[in-house]
């Protein structure tokens, strides 16, 4: 019995260690990670049964949530380049802290990139061959199914099944085209990168979603500074991303869209209410 008990201690140990020092221990990295993805993978199949694994099954609560349908007239009004954030129902996002869960870039419709970049930039030349209709919403992120890659929004929060999206909210970076085009681009360079799940911004072997965003902002000249603690090691989630582009960058976005879906009715709110009901910054931050 004490065997045992000494057995999971060190292995927890050795567990938390490789994530407070990602990098350190391959062997203990490459066992978590193992067990994160088999862990998620084991409550997704769970979901594709029906059952909706969110924090409303403990609450005997329906959560609204945006369908496909219920965005797309909305992504019509953005253009490509648009940097994006959300908020998803799954219970794993649960975990994530803050409102926002997940990010990347919105590249959309054929005609869309088209219209922004013209038909012979090498950034629509390099996503072309990506659309099958040219009706597509395309998006570049980092998701853990598909690691860094270019792919339909529909696949992004079961949109093409029963959505677990809750709320969108979207940036336009105030840069020229030739700007966006170069620092999308570089996002496209880091396609085919699997999925960190060591949230580690030194491994450049795998990249994570806000990391994938970090990066670019760095090539227009943002830096996010802020952190969020976890079992204490600061990591950038998009939270932190969307806390400090509202509290410190707005004068380098426009702030495009923040759709979310309460009752039912679909409400895209404005600055303010972005600011006290979403954001979770105070308005005297910003006074």
């Amino acid at each position: 019995m004490a065997g045992t008990i000494l057995l999971f201690v060190v292995s927890f140990m050795t567990m938390y260690i490789s994530f407070l020092f990602p990098g350190k221990l391959k062997l203990a990295d490459r066992v978590r990670t193992e067990l994160m993805k088999s862990t998620i993978n084991a409550l997704e199949e769970i979901e594709k049964t029906g059952q909706r694994l969110t924090l409303a099954n403990f609450h005997n609560k329906e959560i609204s949530t945006l369908s496909y349908d219920d965005l797309v007239p909305y992504l019509h009004s953005i253009e490509s380049g648009t940097v994006f954030f959300t908020s998803h129902g799954k219970i794993v996002s649960n975990f994530i802290p803050g409102n926002w869960t997940h990010t990347g870039f919105y590249l959309g419709t054929q005609k869309q990139l088209q219209d922004k970049f013209g038909a012979s930039s090498t950034i629509y030349k390099s996503v072309e061959n990506f659309y099958r209709t040219g009706e597509e919403h395309l998006i570049i992120d980092s998701s853990l199914r598909r690691g860094c890659a270019v792919r339909d929004i529909m696949e992004m929060a079961a949109l093409g099944s029963k959505s677990t999206l809750r709320s969108i909210l979207c940036f336009e970076p105030k840069i020229s085209p030739a700007q966006l085009q170069h620092v999308l681009q570089n996002s496209l360079a880091e396609t085919g990168k699997k999925y960190d799940l060591s949230f580690s911004m030194d491994d450049k072997s795998k990249i994570y979603c806000t990391e994938l965003i970090y990066d670019a902002f760095q090539l227009f000249g943002i830096t996010i500074n802020q952190r969020t603690p976890i079992f204490f090691r600061n990591i950038l989630l998009p939270k932190d991303m969307v806390d400090e582009i509202i509290e410190k960058h707005m004068t380098e976005f426009n702030l495009k869209l923040c759709l979310v879906k309460n009752n039912n009715q679909i409400q895209d709110l404005d600055y303010t209410e972005i600011l006290s009901l979403v954001a979770g910054i105070l308005l005297k931050k910003t006074n």
